[in-house]
């Protein structure tokens, strides 16, 4: 009981160890001025689990908030309470999170649901950033997908491997 109450307390600060300059991912966004900070005093607001797979969007979150003119909250959680909070949310019409960090493998339940939106008229706008889905590998790019609409970004992709000895 002492252990989770740590770790819910832990969760409650949530910034992660600050990633090495050597280790960063490389400032790709250009901060915006004036009229061209499109999201100027929003807040968009961001669930993700407390594990290592939130460091990125704290390392990216100054570079976000110049970039568009809006704040990024980032709310940590533990892995299993991600998802039923999401839901809980969607379910209820609240709108607290405006994006989350969720499996890949539930996204036919979630669209479905009618919980998500697809990316493709995003995509088309100019006022939005444009990336390149050639450059996610088939595997991954397919886990985006369903019913032939793109409805998440790329963001980890991991390589798992099984090691046994004989």
């Amino acid at each position: 009981a002492v252990t989770l109450f740590l770790r819910g307390a832990a969760a409650q600060d949530a910034s992660p160890t600050p990633v090495t300059t050597e280790h960063a991912a490389p400032v790709v966004a250009e901060p915006c001025a004036g009229d061209a900070c499109l999201f100027a005093g929003q807040t968009v607001t961001f669930l993700v689990p407390d594990l290592t797979v939130h460091v990125p969007v704290f390392e990216v979150r100054e570079e976000f908030e110049a970039a568009t003119g809006a704040t990024l909250e980032i709310v940590t959680l533990p892995l299993h309470d991600v998802l039923p909070r999401f839901l809980e949310d969607s379910v209820s019409g609240i709108g607290t999170f405006d994006t989350a960090i969720i499996g890949a493998w539930l996204l036919p339940e979630l669209v479905e649901g009618d919980f998500l939106q697809p990316l493709g008229p995003y995509l088309e706008d100019p006022q939005y950033p444009a990336w390149d889905l050639e450059a996610i590998l088939p595997g991954p790019r397919a886990l985006m997908e369903y019913g032939g609409q793109l409805y998440t970004t790329g963001y980890d992709h991991d390589g798992e491997v099984f090691y046994y000895r004989r």
